[in-house]
């Protein structure tokens, strides 16, 4: 799993600046860029969805459903200079929006999940911050849950979080600072060291 996790988030930096070429491929049905684009992306798509259904095979299932979601709709989609994964993730957010249409209830968020693993970028300090963390996110509002967890365990600019969400970036502003006032408030002040 640390070796996939890895090979992950290199291929993910490599694909980051996926640009009009990469888009092409993609609709060309370039098997090597399919594999590259899975293999950026799975590991993360799964920890978001694991994060907003709570069950880990239903996470893989609605990652891997993201992909054939791709390949159906690759030839509607429009490059305009953003990486290719927030089309991803606002699949996925469609695909569990649909799951729960489907089983009439409210998702349940578990951030605890997706702090146990963080993105490799990401370093969230002690397990007893991590437990804080938690503690204090599972209190915010779902979108402002959402944000924090795009933003800053999956590294997504604020565009991506936008695209990703079906809103406008300056939306995504706002609700990460209002997140990030809450979670301050309810973690007090941090000890200098």
């Amino acid at each position: 799993m640390i070796d996939s996790m890895a090979t992950s988030a290199a291929l993910q930096d490599e694909v980051t600046d996926d640009g009009a070429d990469f888009v092409k491929a993609l609709v060309a049905r370039d098997e090597s860029a399919w594999r590259r684009l899975f293999a950026a992306n799975y590991v993360n798509l799964v920890r978001f969805a694991r994060a907003r259904t709570g069950n880990q095979s239903l996470a893989e299932d609605l990652a891997a459903d993201v992909f054939l979601e791709a390949i159906k709709g690759i030839r509607r989609f429009r490059y305009r200079g953003r990486p290719v994964r927030a089309w991803l993730f606002k699949i996925e957010r469609h695909l569990i929006a649909d799951h729960f249409s489907r089983q009439k209830r409210r998702p349940h968020v578990s951030l605890e999940s997706a702090v146990k693993e963080p993105a490799s970028r990401t370093e969230i300090g002690s397990v007893e911050a991590k437990s804080d963390i938690v503690s204090a996110a599972a209190s915010l509002k779902p979108d402002q849950q959402e944000v924090i967890f795009l933003r800053f365990i999956h590294d997504l600019t604020p565009v991506e979080v936008a695209e990703a969400m079906g809103k406008r970036v300056g939306t995504v502003h706002v609700i990460q600072h209002r997140a990030l006032a809450a979670l301050r408030s309810r973690l007090g002040p941090r000890e200098e060291s």
